[in-house]
């Protein structure tokens, strides 16, 4: 799993291009707005259709969800590699500290949390300005 700003796909080659990668965030205020980020996951075993789920949440509270966004990959072949980028958007950060982007696999009970990413949030100091 990777975190960046956005994903770009080149129609010449058909190669992905991620943009901006980061693991952590440094912001001057709180709460702190993020328009849209990407995550992007290459995922193999896929066999038939499988609900792919990224949320966000605070390490402190992981029972508080910041962001989810869901989407569905097909593959008949599992092993198959599939490049997944999934787009977040209207994220707000209440407060630094350290959160984690989970990847979920399947739907209802049988979900799992296949991966998680974490991200540090921090507050720039006056010296940082």
């Amino acid at each position: 799993m990777v975190v960046c700003d956005a994903c770009w796909l080149d129609p010449g080659t058909g190669k992905l291009f991620l943009l901006g990668i980061f693991a952590s965030l440094r912001v001057s205020s709180f709460p702190f707005s993020c328009p849209k980020l990407t995550v992007y996951v290459a995922l193999t075993g896929v066999h038939g259709r499988t609900p792919v789920k990224i949320r966000l949440v605070p390490v402190a509270e992981e029972d508080m969800l910041v962001v989810e966004t869901e989407v569905e990959v097909a593959s008949d072949d599992p092993l198959t590699v599939m490049d997944v980028p999934v787009e977040l958007l209207d994220i707000v950060l209440e407060e630094p500290g350290e959160y984690r982007f989970q990847l979920w696999l399947g739907k209802g009970p049988g979900a799992y949390c296949a991966r998680e990413r974490r991200l540090t949030v921090e507050q720039l100091g006056e010296r940082d300005e």
